[in-house]
């Protein structure tokens, strides 16, 4: 096997994993030619299914862009997806694989014909469509308008561990609890964060605490938990 799904984890960020694809002297299958290689299943269960895949690299729609894949971070929504393949529109098998991978980072290798925002060569990181393939794999077709531009002082590693969970902890504190964007506005408030170095509670702490300018109360239960939520920002 040529493929390899490896998982990354330091002390500042969420657990990644993120492909490696070696070199080695064995060409693909005649019939693979074309595709997008990923790691998958052809059927929901446990991660012990998960193999290398193959399938049909599809045109790209008019906001669409297509992505070299250097990084994924794993979500509950992963192993969720598939053990239970929700969201599926057709059933699996060989041709039509199951592909997991929501949070990654990217370079552009290609653009619809409406892209407004990026250029081939351009590095991107998102938190992707459960509607359609992940990014487990070498290539991704991702839609421009769920893109944004990899932040140049991050590791494509670090810059994978971020959407999903940042994205969660803005849409809490500003979405649903309605938290002013304007830090003048939040001066004097505190805000209680449960669970604060977990991957959302962390990402809460530093956009209350560095955007929102909130003062932050946390709870957490070890050591070097807590220690984690005073370097970001408690």
């Amino acid at each position: 096997m040529d493929s390899e799904l490896v998982i990354h984890s330091d002390d500042q960020f969420s657990p990644v994993g993120y492909l490696k694809f070696k070199k080695v002297d064995i060409v693909d299958k005649k019939e693979n030619e074309g595709k997008i290689k990923a790691i998958g299943v052809t059927q929901p269960g446990e991660a012990k299914l998960l193999k290398q895949v193959y399938y049909d690299r599809k045109n790209l729609g008019p906001r669409d862009l297509l992505v070299k894949v250097y990084a994924v971070s794993i979500n509950p929504v992963d192993y969720k997806k598939r053990k239970f393949a929700f969201l599926e529109p057709q059933p699996l098998g060989e041709q039509n694989p199951m592909v997991n991978g929501y949070d990654a980072s990217a370079e552009v290798i290609a653009v619809g014909s409406q892209v407004q925002f990026f250029k081939v060569g351009d590095l991107v990181y998102y938190s992707g469509d459960v509607s359609r393939k992940g990014a487990n794999g070498s290539e991704h077709i991702i839609d421009e308008r769920i893109t944004g531009f990899m932040p140049k002082n991050l590791s494509h590693a670090e810059a994978a561990s971020i959407p999903l969970v940042f994205g969660t902890a803005w849409e809490g504190l500003v979405d649903l609890l309605r938290i002013p964007e304007d830090p003048k506005k939040n001066e004097g408030k505190k805000i209680l964060i449960i669970a604060g170095a977990g991957g959302v509670g962390s990402a809460a702490i530093q956009l209350a605490k560095r955007i929102l300018g909130l003062y932050i109360v946390a709870t957490a239960s070890r050591e070097d938990t807590i220690e984690f939520c005073k370097k970001n920002g408690c």
